[in-house]
């Protein structure tokens, strides 16, 4: 058995597509259109990202690094090993190589599904930390069925004071404040929100659309205090789920919870999503 860096990444994207599709081989990062791996691969990832594991011309195990030089840090595509005899030898050898290719990064974190039993025995040889739980959730249009949906809006200036009281107070230490949401909108990222006729807002739900990739998240709902307990929460999220499914012509929505936050899964089940992968986060570094 030889162990390269990536020659092929058509044949990469392949094996990583082949083996991502199976929850006991499943990672959380890397998706499973070979299309778009390969395209990840080729713009994310240098040649030497990677270690391979090859038996003739045929790749056998592959680990890799999506590497953020800005703090040393890196998450691991993988452990992906397709031989039963010999296995965790074979990716203890791969590990070594890839650090000492890249001695430089010191913090390492992984996503691994709960049924990899292979990752998971990995992590506990690498001394890996578990640092959560997680679901993916799945919605396909196919399965989508809703009819009678409240009135709704997008957002326009009007309400910018209702918005931005109501998400600051509910998120006030995230990513995005009212203002940066509200110059983010376009034809692809919404902000639909219910509403009184004196602009007082009962709940919104922001969403993003990527055309390219045909994926769209979830990024923000919020029901205001006074108007929770109506079932307002999974209304807004059908409503933004038809949006993305007529309007956008996206496909299907995953989205990824921490396996605590039962609210929630409860929401979004309740919208028409199943759990697709159960899935656990680990860290390996300084």
């Amino acid at each position: 058995m030889k162990f390269n860096c990536i020659q092929d990444y058509t044949q990469l994207a392949n094996f990583i597509a082949e083996l991502n599709i199976q929850k006991h081989h499943h990672i959380g990062y890397c998706g499973e259109n070979v299309k778009e791996i390969k395209q990840t691969l080729e713009t994310d990832f240098s040649c030497e990202a990677f270690i391979l594991a090859m038996n003739e011309q045929e790749i056998v195990g592959a680990i890799g690094l999506d590497i953020d030089e800005t703090d040393n840090s890196a998450e691991v595509w993988g452990p992906f090993i397709k031989i039963n005899e010999g296995a965790e030898q074979v990716l203890e050898v791969m590990w070594q190589e890839l650090l000492k290719k890249h001695n430089d990064i010191k913090n390492f974190s992984f996503f691994i599904n709960e049924e990899n039993v292979i990752g998971q025995n990995f992590m506990q040889v690498l001394g890996a930390n578990c640092t959560g739980n997680h679901q993916v959730l799945l919605l396909k249009k196919e399965n989508f069925q809703v009819a009678n949906l409240m009135n709704s809006t997008l957002f326009n200036n009007r309400y910018f004071e209702a918005f931005a009281e109501l998400h600051n107070n509910v998120f006030p230490n995230t990513y995005y404040k009212a203002d940066a949401i509200v110059n983010r909108l376009n034809a692809e990222n919404e902000l639909i929100v219910l509403a009184n006729d004196d602009y007082t807002i009962k709940g919104y739900v922001y969403i993003e659309v990527d055309y390219e990739h045909h994926e769209a998240s979830i990024e923000y709902i919020a029901i205001a205090p006074q108007f929770q307990g109506q079932g307002l929460g999974t209304e807004l999220l059908k409503i933004a789920m038809n949006r993305i499914f007529t309007e956008h012509q996206i496909e299907e929505v995953q989205l990824c919870v921490d396996s605590n936050n039962s609210r929630a899964i409860n929401l979004y089940i309740a919208a028409g999503f199943e759990v697709k992968h159960k899935l656990n986060s680990f860290f390996v570094g300084g």
